[in-house]
């Protein structure tokens, strides 16, 4: 996220950076890029709301049926809520207090399938506030998220997306990808021959899991 923090650093706009427990390492890096950074206070939770499960109507399958697949949610889901539900409830409840406490304009999370990010999206979306989240890991044709809207690479990605995971066309908004202004500053602070052809290669990851990613940068 360095590219992303500079970028939001550069723009003409108040920031603030809310993370969750920081270590040393953490602050010094955070500190680097001069925006205000605050560290998430859980409220605690002693008491949980309770849990309204809707399912929908299954087809049964060769092995169950669709009154024992419903069961089977149900406790799965029930036994999750009870040992994780008061630390995902303490999240939501700091998220809603922040947002009130903060009033931004809107909400940038950088995933959201986690329990913090999900809080603030959550929180976000009942207090009406503008949502977005960033891309997180590669695109799949089981590609989803929880924000009203999800800020992608760029035309290829939305088409792909689009066509192949299904995703609705207007929840996408094509931002490019911050990195792009580090090889621009990079390449202009470097003083090359008009004649020389240069060309510049991506390189992420270790190269065994990540080299998809170039495919989306157009």
């Amino acid at each position: 996220y360095h590219s992303l923090f500079k970028s939001l650093a550069r723009q003409n706009i108040q920031v603030t950076l809310l993370t969750d427990r920081q270590s040393m390492a953490d602050k010094l890096v955070l500190a680097h890029y001069n925006l205000p950074t605050q560290q998430i206070n859980l409220i605690p939770s002693p008491s949980l709301p309770p849990l309204d499960l809707q399912l929908p109507q299954f087809k049964s399958l060769s092995f169950i049926n669709s009154h024992q697949l419903r069961q089977l949610i149900r406790a799965t889901v029930t036994d999750v809520w009870r040992r994780s539900g008061p630390k995902i409830w303490s999240k939501y409840q700091a998220a809603q207090s922040y947002l009130r406490s903060l009033k931004p304009d809107a909400v940038l999370v950088t995933h959201d399938p986690g329990p913090s990010g999900l809080a603030f999206i959550k929180a976000a979306q009942q207090e009406g506030l503008p949502n977005l989240v960033l891309l997180h890991g590669s695109p799949s044709y089981v590609h989803f998220f929880q924000a009203d809207s999800q800020l992608i690479w760029g035309s290829l990605m939305k088409r792909w997306l689009v066509t192949k995971a299904r995703v609705d066309s207007h929840r996408l908004i094509t931002g490019g990808h911050p990195i792009y202004q580090d090889y621009l500053d990079y390449f202009r602070t470097r003083s090359l021959a008009s004649s020389v052809f240069t060309l510049g290669i991506l390189a992420t990851g270790d190269g065994n899991y990540e080299w998809h990613q170039a495919l989306y940068f157009i």
